[in-house]
């Protein structure tokens, strides 16, 4: 029985709280989870008989034959709790060729120097395993695999490549989860159970001084594919195009790895917006062999990644997203992008273009040259179609500062307007913009952030249908903290604003807004202002302190009609004689439950 470098078999150990590789330890293996015999009678990959392996630099538990018979041990390295390994064959051992099915790439003539052309070896490995019916595919640490051209990693094919690097010699990619002659592939019927482990996948993007990729091509190509998992792979120095092209693909997760660096080799800028990861449709262009039938990638999972530059290289345009479409009723679905770190991409940090039911959760987003995080989808006057993004949940995530644009935005058309969009417990700091900002959104819902220090409005919505904006902390904005803009039916409740350059609470225009159980402080202009043609806005139980700043406590223009304000509280703020509350004549605006106009009303104010 074969066991060691497989899918799971790595030596964890708890250190100050967080899970991590365990090199060089000692494991001993038994038949029990606890107590039990232990197993003696063990043979190393060199053929030595051992009662025990240790793992390498890395964490990998090393090939080794267990005992005849037995397809399943309790692995011990010396930790509380023992666990579980499983034999990868029941032959002996051995590493490339025969029915073994694990295949060390060097046993096929990989040489791993990084100048001789290793595609043809690595190849052919890969072939074995998939003719096989899958296997592993076993890349040896410390050695660079140069390639000259696309690899093809097939169904059922694992491929371990902890410590090595495989780098682009050529001017091509690097892998291709597919075969070239495949052109009738449809919907997720391609290669499926693919697995990467490991490896820094080079794509070695010329940039005048280094590097031999000049053409735009993709590190990772996939068409028509199910059940892939990327995990723990390092992709560097893309040139042009994306680190994974992930289209038409379904069930595929990306954990743990890195993406670092990106070249636009175009010459005229054009490729800036690439992503790292970019979730497409099988629709003409997308660069796939399969057949053009729409299919969209749905049901992936990317966490624990990093985004970012590279030694020598810049970071990429985005690092996950979309930027095509297909019609009114395809959508990439249930996309799940979470804890990952995002540092100064181009463009957007993460486009959610033409997406339903996606989770944007925990991830750190900085210095973006765009958004941070925005959800869009096609114009329909360009399309040709309404596709609506739909169900889109934004939390947790702290995004800093985004170019001179929103750090999370979300942008619908008259005819197209996202539904469903959450933006809750998000941290906002430092946009040359409004922190938050959402345009021609159905019920949308922005809840309990913290936004500070932003150029413009802490939270805007504008053009939406009863936006509820709850619960936020906003400090020190450089306009309106929290606006509300030719927006019908919302709601303003709950919020604390400290500061800023604007009013506190601003509604212009919409109908039947309501501003209710908000505190404001501070602020230079008004603390609730609603004006410019507003229809019915209602203030009530908002506390307002000036604070030495505000110029006006609660201040509804003459343009602003059948407005009520009432059980307010202003007191505590020794207001300068019809500052407190500033009520135009021709607002009429109610100040009492029985329906009564003069102020202060039942309003507090001293």
């Amino acid at each position: 029985m074969t066991y060691g470098r497989g899918m799971a078999d790595y030596v964890v150990q708890p250190a100050d709280g967080v899970w991590g590789v365990a090199p060089n330890t000692e494991i001993t293996f038994w038949d029990a989870a606890t107590e039990g015999t232990q197993y003696t009678d063990l043979i190393d990959a060199g053929g030595a008989p051992t009662s025990s392996v240790t793992s390498d630099q890395y964490g990998g538990v090393p090939l080794f034959s267990g005992p005849d018979n037995v397809a399943g041990m309790w692995a011990d390295a010396g930790g509380v709790t023992r666990a579980w390994i499983e034999a990868h064959s029941t032959s002996g051992g051995g590493q490339g060729g025969g029915g073994d099915m694990v295949r060390d790439v060097t046993k096929y003539g990989a040489r791993g120097d990084g100048v001789t052309d290793d595609l043809a070896a690595i190849q052919a490995a890969l072939d074995a395993a998939y003719a096989a019916g899958g296997g592993i595919v076993y890349l040896p640490p410390g050695r660079t695999y140069g390639i000259s051209d696309y690899l093809h990693i097939l169904t059922g094919t694992t491929v371990i490549a902890y410590g090595a690097t495989v780098k682009a010699i050529g001017n091509r990619g690097l892998a291709k989860l597919y075969r070239e002659d495949e052109r009738t592939l449809t919907g997720y019927t391609g290669h499926s159970r693919i697995r990467i482990y490991g490896g820094v996948w080079d794509v070695n993007a010329a940039d005048g001084t280094t590097g031999t990729v000049t053409a735009i091509v993709d590190a990772f190509l996939m068409g028509h594919n199910r059940d892939v998992l990327y995990r723990d792979v390092t992709v560097r120095n893309v040139s042009g195009a994306h680190a994974i092209d992930m289209t038409a693909s379904k069930g595929v997760r990306v954990i743990g790895c890195r993406f670092e660096g990106f070249k636009d080799n175009t010459g005229d800028g054009s490729s800036s917006f690439r992503e790292a990861i970019q979730l497409d449709f099988a629709i003409s262009g997308s660069g796939i062999n399969g057949a053009f039938d729409g299919t969209p990638s749905r049901d992936v999972l990317i966490e624990g990644c990093y985004f970012g530059p590279s030694d020598r290289l810049g970071p990429p345009g985005r690092a996950v997203g979309s930027h095509t479409s297909v019609d009114a009723n395809t959508w990439c679905e249930n996309v799940q992008i979470i804890g990952n770190r995002i540092e100064g991409t181009l463009q957007e940090g993460i486009r959610a273009y033409a997406w339903k039911g996606a989770v944007i959760a925990d991830n750190v987003v900085t210095g973006t040259g765009s958004a941070g995080i925005i959800v869009t989808g096609p114009d329909p006057a360009v399309a040709g179609y309404t596709n609506v993004c739909q169900d889109i949940s934004i939390h947790g995530n702290v995004c800093g500062p985004a170019g001179g644009s929103s750090p999370i935005r979300v942008i619908g058309f008259a005819t197209a307007r996202p539904s469903g969009v959450s933006i809750v417990g998000n941290r906002v700091t430092g946009s040359g913009s409004t922190g938050i900002y959402v345009s021609q959104a159905d019920q949308p819902q922005i809840a309990t952030n913290k936004i500070s220090a932003c150029t413009s409005s802490s939270v805007y919505a504008i053009n939406c249908t009863a936006p509820m904006i709850s619960g936020n902390q906003c400090a020190n904005a450089g306009g309106s903290s929290i606006g509300l803009e030719t927006c019908t039916g919302g709601h303003a409740q709950g919020n604390t604003v400290v500061g800023g350059n604007g009013h506190g609470v601003y509604v212009g225009g919409g109908s039947d807004i309501s501003v209710t159980g908000n505190r404001v402080s501070g602020c230079a202009g008004s603390g609730i202002r609603a004006t410019s043609s507003s229809a019915r806005p209602r203030i009530t139980a908002n506390t307002i302190l000036r604070g030495g700043v505000m110029a006006l406590g609660i201040d509804v223009t003459g343009s602003a009609t059948g407005g009520m304000v009432i059980n307010n509280d202003l007191s505590g703020s020794s207001w300068p004689a019809g500052t407190a509350l500033s009520l135009a004549a021709g607002a009429a605006a109610v100040t009492d439950w029985a329906g009564g106009t003069a102020t202060p009303g039942q309003n507090l104010v001293s």
